[in-house]
């Protein structure tokens, strides 16, 4: 059974689309953005009250 959930993937077409739609949106906050090379991004979100939860858009 599932106790915890702490990080959720969402695959995205548009990842600047997707971060505006859930954070200006949905209210969440954005927690990581980091670059690694042409086209590729570690992007999170997460609901502001869970500090533990991760959503990579």
């Amino acid at each position: 059974m599932i106790q915890r959930l702490m990080r959720v993937t969402i695959l995205v077409r548009a990842q600047d689309e997707a971060l505006a739609f859930y954070t200006e949106r949905l209210g969440f906050e954005k927690r990581d953005d980091q670059t690694f090379g042409p086209g590729m991004r570690w992007l999170t979100v997460a609901p502001p009250e869970r500090h533990d939860l991760r959503i990579i858009l």
